[in-house]
């Protein structure tokens, strides 16, 4: 996916999963992606990543997620300072 950032700012990035879930982002312009987040193994607590972004540039997400048992759940959320 994209986002659209409307401020210029730090951003921080939570992924909430239940197994492997690996965040990475890039500027729509650039072709070098990001890792944000790269959680190997579950975890209680959800991981997170910080991101300084400019406002009106437009930012390529990408998320992958691995379930190998039981209920899927993948959450991705991401708030600013403003």
């Amino acid at each position: 996916g994209s986002l659209v950032p409307k401020f210029t700012e730090q951003y921080t990035f939570v992924a909430d999963a239940d197994e492997r879930v690996k965040l990475e982002i890039k500027a729509s312009t650039s072709s070098t992606w990001t890792t944000l987040i790269n959680q190997t193994a579950p975890v209680a607590s959800p991981s997170t990543g910080t991101f300084a972004m400019t406002a009106g540039t437009t930012y390529d997400i990408r998320v992958s997620y691995v379930e190998t048992t039981g209920v899927a759940r993948v959450k991705l959320s991401w708030h600013s300072p403003s």
